[in-house]
């Protein structure tokens, strides 16, 4: 069972909140060698299921939400039901992908395909990119406080 809050498009959000993008929990769950990987906790953004673009195709991928009840035997059938959540949540998938299309870079038609980004999105795009930074000097802070702490703990062993 893997957290998976949002798709690969949104993981400097995904970053930033401490989540994982539905790509980044199903290569985990394939370098592990999981024998299924159950992706859950979506973000508020997913009304009803999350897009199924990065999940839909994955051997051995699936998605839990409210009320679903599965076992080891019945695991592998949870792909099944894709085409059906689409159909009953056809209006709730379509303003979800609109939503993930705006949210995505239009291309320039320059030759080097750079993207278009006007001041604000790159203001934006500057500070989480900060803070981002800062979270990493955060969690290596933490990390050498955790080795120093464990140092000193074996030498009072000592």
């Amino acid at each position: 069972i893997h957290e998976a809050s949002m798709e690969q498009l949104l993981i400097q959000d995904a970053i930033l909140k401490k989540h994982s993008t539905f790509t980044e929990a199903i290569k985990e769950g394939q370098d592990m060698g999981a024998k299924f990987t159950l992706l859950t906790h979506f973000s508020q953004r997913y009304a009803k299921a999350p897009l199924l673009e990065e999940i839909e195709g994955q051997p051995n991928v699936g998605i839990a939400f409210d009320n679903l009840v599965v076992n080891p035997q019945t695991m592998k059938t949870i792909p099944s039901i894709y085409p059906a959540l689409k159909r009953i949540f056809h209006t709730e998938f379509q303003e979800m992908k609109e939503k993930s299309q705006q949210a995505s870079f239009t291309l320039d038609a320059l030759d080097d395909g750079a993207p278009v980004i006007d001041e604000s999105v790159q203001k934006l795009m500057n500070e989480k990119a900060e803070k981002i930074r800062r979270i990493e000097q955060k969690e290596a802070d933490k990390q050498k406080m955790y080795e120093y702490i464990q140092r000193k703990q074996m030498k009072k062993k000592e």
